[in-house]
């Protein structure tokens, strides 16, 4: 089916969001879960699987989130030649990177998120905070610098606004846009110090999405800590898309 571009969004020197123009009913997903593009790109048919930053309910229209890689076909492709009012073959959502929502439940949801990983976890968050206000989220972002922060803005006015939403943000590199609040890479000590401060107990429940380097520091760190496998959700990013089953 194919969908038409309604906006592109510039969200750093190296990401857009692909804003399409349908409402909810055609495109029905929930957040956290990715839909495929395919596209042509030299004679070659290409399908990139980009996870949904929009919230259904919340934003009314479906949008992804596309980091250009080095050398990376589609992202490039994307990032350079797709326009406002152009139609892109689509298929629907799926992925199982989900929760369900309560507006009674009280929960301690962790978000751990590197690069372009934050794009899912930015759903799960817009949804959280509308629809489960009693919820605690955490988010724990890793970044090389605060230009590469992707949805920088709202992550700061959320951090003021919802006391319930809290941002721990990680710079290989400092500076003094936004201070760090760990310098360097994510390793399994820094996370421990993160979730001592957390009250983080056995009832919490993690997602995680980033580079594989990454996430294999985390689950470990996760696992060192006596975190359960039944606690933690991961979506695998790679060169910034998601790795499909088919």
């Amino acid at each position: 089916k194919k969908q038409k571009i309604k906006e592109i969004v510039k969200i750093t020197a190296d990401a857009v969001n692909i804003v399409f123009d349908t409402l909810d009913q055609d495109l029905s997903y929930q957040s956290g879960q990715f839909i495929t593009l395919i596209d042509e790109i030299n004679g070659v048919k290409i399908r990139r699987a980009y996870s949904l930053c929009s919230a259904p309910n919340i934003d009314k229209y479906p949008a992804v989130t596309v980091k250009r890689v080095v050398n990376g076909l589609m992202s490039n492709h994307i990032n350079d030649t797709y326009r406002v009012g152009q139609k892109i073959k689509v298929m629907g959502a799926m992925g199982s990177f989900t929760t369900s929502y309560d507006r009674d439940q009280i929960r301690q949801l962790v978000l751990i998120g590197g690069g372009s990983g934050i794009t899912p976890l930015y759903s799960i968050i817009k949804s959280t905070l509308s629809l489960e206000p009693k919820t605690e989220v955490l988010l724990i972002f890793a970044n090389k610098s605060s230009a590469d922060i992707i949805f920088k803005e709202d992550l700061i006015k959320w951090n003021k606004q919802f006391e319930n939403f809290n941002w721990i943000n990680i710079l290989e590199k400092d500076d003094e846009i936004i201070p760090a609040d760990y310098l360097g890479r994510p390793t399994e000590s820094m996370l421990h110090s993160i979730l001592e401060q957390s009250n983080v107990g056995a009832q919490t429940h993690y997602f995680i999405c980033g580079p594989e380097a990454m996430m294999k520091i985390i689950n470990a760190g996760l696992d060192q800590y006596g975190v359960l496998s039944k606690q933690i959700q991961i979506e695998k990013f790679v060169r910034n898309h998601l790795i499909e089953n088919f």
